[in-house]
């Protein structure tokens, strides 16, 4: 049988099994608990929590981790930069694409499409080549 504990702030008694992050799971505040004894305490009573033993990390385990983490933040800053940079190539033909076509005189034969499905070629290759960059760099964070 779990041990009973009595909230302070609204006087019911309940099992401490049942207090969970810290809160009365009647009136749901952070309180100062009272347990059986008399003794009080912030969340729970003052019985020992059973919990798993915590293997403890050898240096080795450390630098996995670390190396993980690196990793993955690696891969979100090679798919934004490859992405911004391919972006802004794509849009600067897309920006010459614009002015060739104001640039042109009525009447004469102007073309700007090679322009235009190159920008968009660069975007779209851009995008994909970062995605492709990014998941592969994700990919050695699970080592």
């Amino acid at each position: 049988m779990s041990e009973l504990l009595e909230c302070k702030r609204c006087d019911l008694r309940f099992e401490a099994s049942k207090v969970a992050n810290g809160k009365c799971p009647h009136c749901r505040r952070l309180l100062n608990f009272v347990n059986s004894t008399g003794t009080e305490s912030y969340f729970l009573s003052s019985r020992a929590v059973e919990t798993e033993p915590q293997k403890e990390m050898s240096f080795k385990d450390v630098v996995l981790a670390q190396n993980r983490t690196t990793h993955a933040i690696r891969s979100l800053a090679v798919f934004f930069f490859t992405t911004l940079c391919t972006s802004l190539i794509g849009y600067a033909l897309l920006a010459a694409s614009a002015s060739a076509a104001l640039t042109c005189s009525y009447g004469s034969e102007c073309s700007t499409d090679e322009f235009l499905i190159l920008a968009w070629i660069v975007i779209i290759a851009g995008f994909i080549f970062g995605l492709v960059t990014g998941v592969r760099e994700l990919n050695k964070s699970r080592l």
